[in-house]
């Protein structure tokens, strides 16, 4: 079986924006893995020191996914910083625990996500 180079087109920190990233690219018919999905959604203290989910692509689909994923951007919820940032340090205090992270990232230059050339 012919296994082609995977090529990292983003980054999630979050494995619900990791699996809605990764379910546009699926129903794009672009397949996608997800690396180290298993070990962040079970560990997600650790999102960060692992640098987030990589979404890798076969390297014959990084411009397609690349227009797909510029596109997307996650939904933002309302926040009240002050507060998040006080339960933040609570949490961190007491738990000894960081909050969770979250956001999604290309991985590419911009204009490799917009569909320039690669060098």
């Amino acid at each position: 079986m012919d296994n082609p180079a995977l090529t990292t087109v983003g980054r999630a920190y979050s494995t619900y924006e990791a699996a809605f990233a990764m379910s546009l690219l699926e129903s794009s018919g672009i397949k996608v893995f997800a690396h180290p999905w298993h070990t962040l959604a079970l560990s997600w203290h650790l999102t960060h020191a692992l640098g987030g989910i990589e979404l890798q692509v076969a390297a014959s689909h990084v411009q397609p996914a690349a227009a797909i994923l510029a596109d997307f951007q996650a939904a933002s919820r309302p926040r009240n910083r002050l507060l998040l940032l006080l339960v933040g340090i609570i949490v961190l205090f007491c738990a000894n625990v960081p909050l969770p992270p979250s956001g999604f990232f290309s991985a590419l230059r911009p204009a490799v996500a917009r569909g320039a050339a690669l060098d």
